[in-house]
């Protein structure tokens, strides 16, 4: 027999393997177990795909409709990605879904868990029935111009501008009562995380779904308040993050609508001198002048107290830091942003020396900082960290921060100084 003939047998065979697996899925929908569900405005029937072979096993579950435009959609889609799975020699599979319904409306979302892919895999089907079936994307009317300029607070560019680009069917929607998720797949985005996001109906407010995390890591920023102090506080607040802010007394004095704004929505501000002096080579004077001047304009613009003090330059000798009454707070993490302006060296250099107990130094005047940070807390959130001020940070390393005493970080290799 020669080689032709061997090629045509095997060719036979794939063919014959691949009508099996048609004829498997289309004719006995791969052995569904069915449960009949009513709800009060549709009815559908729960459909489970369940196989175990000895190199691959699939648990998936899906709705079948009344409606066969529906199911058919469904039922493609469902079919589509098991056959791709095989193909491609996946091991494990499960897909499970979610209906929600209101009215006229239907949406279906489905969660895909596939051992081919670190991240999980997300597909909604959105419909409003009437005479005729329409495809309902945009049954809430939302407002894509506004969560557009709420991306634009909570993440990068070029996230923002990705999102932009991306055609309706790359939304997968999953609606409930009080609003509406928002997941976008992997596969779409070049970064170590995926942008949810999650509208309030009554709010209209991007909130982050994630929860707690084990691991923290505080942010910070001297020399305001400055142009993009307000912008840093919206980032940071819409991304459940919090912040500590180093301000200087003379820059507090006139840019008291800053310092309120940043104090009003849950930032840490804490003094960086009234004007920037290097506290080692001014005069005992100076030295108090420096520090009083800044407590006393923060008390009269906030009614609060200066908790925390960071020298200019980083600069305390011993003799200075026995006259500073504050927590003296340094960092470990220099970011140097005043030298690179740049965004993406900002970013690299946070995620590159993150550590639980870490504290980052930056600065808020500059626009290329705002622009790291948010690059910088999402993918800090996927790695497992919440971004918090320096008094939570120490709070929840049970650290009393005694006046006096200078800190570089939280973490069991730098307490005290």
């Amino acid at each position: 027999m020669n080689i032709y003939s061997y090629i045509f047998k095997y060719i036979i065979c794939l063919c014959l393997l691949y009508l099996s697996l048609f004829l498997f899925i289309s004719v006995s929908d791969f052995s569904d177990e069915t449960n009949n569900t009513a709800i009060n405005l549709h009815d559908y029937e729960k459909r489970s795909i369940s196989i175990e072979r000895n190199n691959y096993s699939i648990d998936a579950h899906y709705p079948k409709f009344a409606n066969k435009e529906i199911t058919n959609e469904i039922k493609s889609f469902i079919y589509d990605y098991i056959n791709n799975f095989i193909l491609n020699n996946g091991e494990n599979l499960k897909i499970n879904y979610e209906i929600y319904l209101k009215d006229e409306f239907v949406n279906i979302f489905f969660t895909i868990d596939n051992s081919l892919n670190d991240m999980l895999y997300y597909k909604s089907f959105n419909y409003e029935m009437n005479n005729s079936l329409v495809n309902a994307t945009n049954y809430y009317d939302i407002d894509f111009e506004k969560i557009f300029n709420l991306l634009s607070i909570k993440y990068s560019d070029s996230i923002v501008n990705k999102v932009k680009s991306l055609s309706a069917k790359d939304y997968n929607l999953k609606f409930t009562d009080k609003g509406v998720h928002f997941y976008f797949n992997f596969d779409l985005f070049d970064t170590p995380y995926v942008p949810e996001l999650y509208l309030d109906y009554n709010n209209e407010v991007l909130i982050d779904t994630t929860n707690g995390r084990k691991k923290m890591i505080a942010f910070t920023f001297d020399d305001g308040p400055g142009d993009y102090t307000k912008d840093l506080v919206d980032t940071l607040k819409i991304n459940n993050s919090t912040a500590t802010f180093f301000m200087l007394g003379n820059r507090m004095k006139y840019n008291q609508s800053a310092v309120l704004y940043t104090t009003n929505n849950g930032m840490e501000i804490g003094s960086h001198s009234y004007s920037h002096k290097n506290l080692d080579r001014i005069s005992e004077a100076e030295l108090e002048e420096e520090i009083n001047s800044t407590t006393i304009i923060y008390n009269e613009i906030t009614g609060k107290n200066i908790e925390l003090f960071r020298p200019p330059y980083g600069n305390s000798k011993l003799s200075v830091r026995e006259k500073i009454p504050f927590a003296i707070i340094k960092w470990n993490i220099d970011t140097q942003d005043w030298l690179y302006r740049d965004s993406q060296h900002t970013y690299e250099h946070i995620i590159t020396n993150a550590c639980d107990g870490c504290i980052v130094l930056m600065h808020e005047i500059y626009k290329e900082t705002l622009e790291a940070v948010k690059m910088s807390i999402p993918a800090l959130q996927e790695m497992g960290y919440d971004i918090v001020s320096v008094s939570e940070l120490a709070s929840s390393k049970n650290i009393i921060l005694i006046p006096g005493t200078l800190y570089r970080s939280f973490n069991n290799y730098n307490l005290p100084f």
